[in-house]
């Protein structure tokens, strides 16, 4: 959530074609321990060897958790017994291991678990991007500077956005400079950061002195309207800054303007709000120190952001990545990409199912059903696991951050059942219609009466 850069150490061409990089390291290639569901276990089955002898069970549990949910997994161990040289032998998930003993004690060298391949080593599937990436879409000009306190000036790029700061300076050698951001000022004129919570949100630069410097952070973004710079041995003019307004590039397919200035200044915020949170996932916040996929604020906005822009493929790519974490018992996470851990939460687990429908109500396409049907299906059995009498008892977030006299949770839970329902049945036909057969599940008709839906069978 920031950057430091020593522009002293900046090589000239560095980033052109021709440039002679033969006194550069080569690059160093991660283990198998860095591939994607694959874990590093090589401390639990160390902590299993007794007296130089291992007995171990390949299960989920023993090994800490599981890499990699809903696929075949073995571990790739490489050991030693006695003195001898190094062996390296692969066990498949659930295997029962014996090793060392009788004179030739194992020494653990490393060992991996997780996804394997058809060879039994680990795997990574890589596909082709449906999206254009991030890129810089507009620049905004600071319209104003003032310097609240000594030395500290704060720049107004007049909109909050997302993207970062380009900065103009000049100055010593070794000179340090600090850019801060926030959304928000203090009523002394300073930048408000209590929101960001423990985000620091700032760039750090050290000046090479070598005439005027032009200075951007590297592999970060935040979410900002007031820039706050400090460490510059002059007045700056507002020209100094600039925000660069990055996310993913998306067509404009939908407006809206009315009498009110209000609720056009409303739209303008919505349309700003879409694009800072749909950099490269859809996000519940660009600024403080969570920026994550939470899936109930993704599905709560989806046909918004349909409306405002063209998202077919923004969505698609998205959905793929649900697919990708769900986990084995059908439930989908809290936050995709996966990166926090836990799912099979009312209205946030349920992401996926009102998502797709979403954007096949939206577009009309039909490959965007029937490449999720059989994910949701298997969502759609977990739930009939959690209702009974045509009562659902789900849990997760309930309410959450209601205006006071909360739903109850099983009101929620079966609401949206009883929803999720209706839109399965409405998928079916176009799933049918490309020649996609239905799994054992089925969908009949959705009852309405005290919230009963019928059942997913």
């Amino acid at each position: 959530m920031g950057c430091e850069l020593d522009n002293r150490l900046a090589m000239s061409g560095w980033d052109a074609p021709g440039f002679d990089d033969q006194a550069w390291a080569p690059v160093t290639a991660g283990g198998a321990a860095e591939r994607m569901g694959v874990a590093d276990v090589a401390q639990s089955l160390r902590a299993a060897t007794k007296d130089g002898r291992l007995l171990f069970t390949l299960t989920n549990e023993a090994l800490g958790g599981d890499p990699a949910p809903g696929v075949v997994k073995s571990l790739e161990l490489v050991y030693r017994l006695g003195g001898g040289a190094e062996q390296t032998q692969r066990f498949p998930e659930n295997a029962a291991m014996e090793l060392g003993g009788a004179g030739k004690p194992v020494s653990i060298q490393k060992a991996t678990y997780g996804a394997a391949d058809n060879d039994g080593g680990a795997v990574m599937k890589l596909q082709a991007s449906l999206v254009e990436p991030s890129r810089r879409i507009q620049e905004l000009k600071a319209v104003k500077v003032n310097e609240p306190r000594p030395g500290c000036w704060t720049f107004d790029v007049g909109q909050n956005m997302v993207g970062w700061v380009r900065l103009k300076v000049r100055g010593a050698a070794g000179q340090r400079i600090t850019v801060r951001h926030g959304e928000m000022l203090n009523s002394d004129g300073t930048i408000y950061t209590a929101s960001l919570r423990s985000c620091q949100a700032t760039d750090f630069y050290i000046l090479s002195g070598r005439d005027e410097e032009i200075l951007e952070p590297y592999f970060t973004f935040h979410g900002f309207r007031y820039v706050e710079v400090r460490g510059l041995g002059v007045k700056p003019d507002a020209d100094a800054v600039t925000g660069i307004v990055v996310h993913t590039p998306l067509r404009r397919t939908g407006s809206f303007e009315c009498s009110s200035a209000n609720l056009n200044q409303l739209y303008s915020n919505i349309i700003w709000g879409q694009k800072g949170n749909y950099l490269e996932i859809p996000t519940d916040c660009p600024q403080r120190d969570e920026r994550m996929g939470w899936t109930g604020d993704t599905q709560f906005f989806a046909p918004t952001a349909a409306y405002n822009f063209d998202v077919a493929a923004f969505f698609t790519r998205w959905l793929t990545t649900c697919e990708d974490n769900q986990y084995a018992d059908g439930t989908f996470p809290h936050v995709v990409p996966d990166i926090m851990g836990g799912g099979g939460s009312t209205a946030w687990g349920d992401a996926a199912l009102l998502c797709t429908y979403n954007i096949f109500r939206a577009y009309g396409d039909t490959r965007v059903v029937a490449d999720r049907f059989a994910a949701l299906e298997r969502y759609m059995q977990w739930l009939a696991t959690k209702t009974s009498n045509g009562i659902s008892s789900v849990g997760g977030f309930g309410d959450w951050l209601n205006a006071g006299g909360s739903a109850k949770t099983e009101v929620i839970d079966t609401a949206y059942r009883a929803y999720l329902a209706q839109i399965m049945s409405e998928m079916v036909l176009p799933r049918l219609a490309l020649g996609k057969a239905l799994g054992e599940s089925r969908v009949s008709g959705c009852k309405t009466s005290n919230f009963m839906s019928s059942s997913w069978d």
